[in-house]
C-alpha cells in the first residue's frame, strides 16, 4: 500500500513538473482567483442587441480567441469603466491570442461603434498577467454634464415632435432634418488637434445638439443616441476618414449619413439633402465615394 501511495505521489510530482504551466494556471484560476468574475449591472445605455461580429455574453472565462470580442463588447455595452476576467487554465495560447486581438485596433474601434455613444470610450487600456488575469479600463467619451445636456436636448425634441402614430422612418427623417437645420459643419476642427484646448465639441453629440457645430462623429453619435431612444437597432460604420450610421428597418439594413446630407455651401446657406438618407449598400456603392468604403469583415450586416 505504501509503495502504491509513493508511486502515486511520484506520478503526481512528475505530472506537475511536466505540465508546470498548466498546473500553475489551474491553481491560479480555481484556487487563488476561484473563477471570481465580478459582474456588475448594466447601466441605462445598455443595448440589448447582438450582431454578427459581437454578442452579449455571460461567459467570462475565456476558452478561445472568438470569445475575447464578445467579452470586450459586453463590458463596454454594460457601461463598465473597469472590468476583470480570466483565461481558462487549459487555454495555453491565451496571452498571445489576446495581444493579437487588442493590437488589431480596427476590431477594437468597431466594438466602440456597436455600443451606445454614451458608453463609448476615448482611451482603453488592457493588462494581462502571467496567470491569465485580464483587466480592461477605459476613459469614457462623454462627461456626465455632456450626457445630461445631450439627453435633455434629444428628450425635448422627442416630446415636442415625435408622435406614437409615426412610423420609424418618419421619426428618423424629422431628427435628420432637425440636426442638419441646427448644425454647421465645423471646418476649423482637425483630427490632430488637442481636443482639450479646442473651444467646441464637434466630435461628439454635444457639438451638434448643444453648440450647433459638428463633424461626422458628432453627427453620427447624435443620430445613434436618438435611434436608441426610439428603439431602432443601429450601429456606426467607420473607416480612417469618416463615420456614419447603419440602421435596421423593415428587416433591412440601411446607411444614413447626416454629414453628407448637410453640405457646406459657399454662401453659408443651410441646405438639406437626402442623398445618403436610408440607402441600401448597393446604392451606397454605386455612388463610388472613397469616404464610404469600409471593412466588410467588421460590419457584417450591411
Amino acid at each position: 500500500m505504501k509503495k502504491l501511495i509513493c508511486l502515486i505521489i511520484i506520478l503526481i510530482a512528475f505530472f506537475c513538473l511536466w505540465q508546470k504551466d498548466l498546473v500553475t494556471r489551474f491553481i491560479s484560476q480555481k484556487i487563488i482567483y476561484k473563477d471570481s468574475v465580478v459582474v456588475k449591472n448594466a447601466n441605462e445605455y445598455y443595448k440589448n442587441s447582438n450582431f454578427l461580429l459581437v454578442q452579449n455574453t455571460d461567459k467570462f472565462i475565456v476558452k478561445n480567441e472568438e470569445q475575447f470580442l464578445d467579452i470586450i463588447y459586453t463590458a463596454l455595452n454594460y457601461g463598465w469603466e473597469d472590468f476583470t476576467f480570466f483565461c481558462d487554465y487549459t487555454y495555453s495560447t491565451c496571452s498571445d491570442d489576446f495581444y493579437n486581438i487588442i493590437e488589431n485596433t480596427d476590431y477594437i474601434q468597431a466594438i466602440n461603434n456597436y455600443i451606445s455613444p454614451l458608453n463609448s470610450y476615448t482611451t482603453i487600456n488592457f493588462t494581462i498577467d502571467s496567470l491569465g488575469k485580464i483587466n480592461i479600463s477605459l476613459q469614457k467619451a462623454y462627461s456626465q454634464d455632456q450626457i445630461l445636456k445631450v439627453n435633455e436636448t434629444i428628450n425635448k425634441f422627442i416630446d415636442n415632435n415625435i408622435k406614437a402614430t409615426m412610423s420609424d422612418r418618419q421619426k428618423i427623417k424629422l431628427f435628420h432634418d432637425y440636426i442638419i437645420e441646427n448644425t454647421i459643419y465645423d471646418q476649423d476642427f482637425k483630427l490632430d488637434m488637442n481636443k482639450d484646448t479646442y473651444p467646441y465639441h464637434p466630435y461628439n453629440a454635444y457639438g451638434p445638439l448643444v453648440e450647433g457645430k459638428g463633424i461626422c462623429s458628432g453627427y453620427s453619435d447624435a443620430m445613434a443616441i436618438f435611434l436608441d431612444k426610439i428603439g431602432v437597432k443601429n450601429y456606426k460604420v467607420s473607416n480612417k476618414e469618416h463615420i456614419w450610421n447603419a440602421v435596421y428597418l423593415d428587416s433591412t439594413w440601411y446607411h444614413l449619413d447626416l454629414t453628407w446630407d448637410d453640405p457646406v455651401t459657399s454662401d453659408g446657406q443651410q441646405v438639406i439633402l437626402y442623398d445618403f438618407y436610408l440607402i441600401t449598400t448597393d446604392i451606397l456603392k454605386s455612388k463610388q465615394t472613397i469616404q464610404h468604403e469600409y471593412n466588410n469583415d467588421l460590419y457584417l450586416e450591411i
